[in-house]
């Protein structure tokens, strides 16, 4: 054992050696060309095989900016690392015992929203209520109704600024935002519940940044947003996306499972 010992203190000794910080610079650099030659490259038969079947430019275009391009993903998915450590919410609460819940739907549906944000909503029935938590996948949403008028998300948000958009990994929003809703079990919806095609059938209002959304493109659950002049929206002052909605249907609402911007 001592003449092995020996032996690959011998081999450490007589190789080179080789600086750290110099090692992770090269790894960097290879990534980056890594990245850069995935950016250039044409997206695979299986991306394009997404889109709908009338597929015009802007589909096309959605099909490369949002394969080829880094993105915020604004969700109230479980699990999340947003959730968990306080991003979504800006909330000191952080944790997966401990993270920030928001509002459960029956308190929702009894209560008045005063703040010009939606509201982040769980369902408490499809929570488990035992000590050991075998099912920790949960689609909470953010959730507006008919009666509660204009309210909004900001996109990106002051934590998701500092968390994703460092000056190492700068996403650089173009200003192409989607959504996706919460899927109905087995596909039946609640009586009044928005759907996929609420902007088309005049059931939703959606502006960002003031300029009215006009129509959507769905891809697959992801509903991209577009305006008269196309899909790109401009960014406010202070460089984010103010997405503000409102539910026009009579008695009904919208649950948004997430936001996507790139």
């Amino acid at each position: 054992m001592i003449d092995l010992l020996d032996d690959a203190l011998k081999d450490l000794a007589s190789s080179s050696y080789v600086d750290p910080a110099s090692k992770l610079e090269e790894l960097r650099a290879e990534e980056d060309r890594d990245y850069e030659k995935f950016v250039q490259s044409e997206p695979s038969s299986f991306a394009v095989d997404m889109l709908p079947e009338k597929r015009g430019e802007e589909e096309r275009e959605i099909l490369n900016v949002s394969f080829r391009n880094r993105g915020i993903c604004h969700t109230g998915r479980l699990p999340s690392e947003s959730r968990y450590n306080g991003i979504l919410t800006e909330s000191t609460k952080v944790g997966p015992d401990s993270f920030d819940r928001g509002t459960s739907r029956g308190q929702a549906d009894k209560t008045t929203n005063e703040n010009d944000l939606m509201r982040l909503v769980y369902d408490q029935d499809k929570r488990q209520e035992c000590d050991v938590q075998l099912n920790m996948d949960y689609v909470d949403y953010f959730f507006l109704r008919q009666q509660e008028g204009w309210k909004m998300i900001v996109l990106p948000n002051d934590a998701e600024i500092e968390t994703y958009m460092d000056d190492n990994n700068n996403p650089s929003l173009k200003g192409l935002i989607a959504f996706s809703l919460v899927t109905c079990s087995w596909g039946k919806c609640p009586g009044g519940d928005v759907r996929e095609d609420g902007v088309n059938l005049n059931h939703v209002e959606i502006q960002v940044n003031g300029v009215k959304v006009s129509s959507t493109i769905a891809v697959q659950s992801l509903v991209f947003l577009r305006h008269d002049g196309g899909l790109y929206f401009q960014p406010n002052g202070g460089g984010r996306f103010e997405i503000d909605v409102r539910v026009l249907q009579s008695g009904s609402s919208i649950r948004f499972s997430s936001f996507v911007i790139w």
